[in-house]
């Protein structure tokens, strides 16, 4: 997902050469973690050495501290109309205020990971995903211009 990300973000589309092409303005970085990430995927997606476990989802809660609840918040809103809801910051808070929020919702002020409690990191995965934004990420990538073999 990465690699699809990235690709997504920096390219763009070319209708008269029916390619992708880097934009002008993409870090030199960024080519090559993308170019490192395609050729890991091509030597390991299909061995056995790492387990095709491409998570898609993780639990909202992973332990103290973690939960968007604890937070301060100013705003709660659906977008558009819809029945989602928005819960967050909007503007610049009033400094007392944001401490009272601090101290009444016991927010942690210090992080100490999503993993200080393993038994908090619920995750799904699922092969076929894996192998298809595998599939994607390197077909993509080969649509590059200048990336063809």
């Amino acid at each position: 997902m990465a690699i699809n990300a990235l690709i997504t973000t920096w390219t763009y589309y070319n209708d008269k050469t029916g390619h992708l092409h880097w934009d002008e303005n993409t870090p030199s970085d960024v080519k090559k973690v993308v170019a490192a990430s395609v050729y890991f995927l091509n030597t390991y997606i299909l061995g056995e050495e790492y387990k095709p476990w491409n998570m898609f989802f993780s639990g909202s809660f992973k332990g103290f501290g973690t939960s968007w609840s604890q937070y301060p918040a100013n705003r709660n809103d659906h977008v558009n109309g819809t029945k989602i809801r928005i819960r967050g910051m909007e503007g610049v808070a009033d400094e007392s205020w944001y401490d009272q929020q601090l101290k009444s919702l016991k927010t942690p002020t210090i992080f100490h990971g999503y993993n200080s409690d393993p038994s908090y990191f619920p995750f799904w995965c699922s092969e076929s995903y894996t192998y298809v934004t595998s599939m994607l990420a390197l077909s993509t990538y080969n649509n590059i211009a200048g990336n063809n073999p």
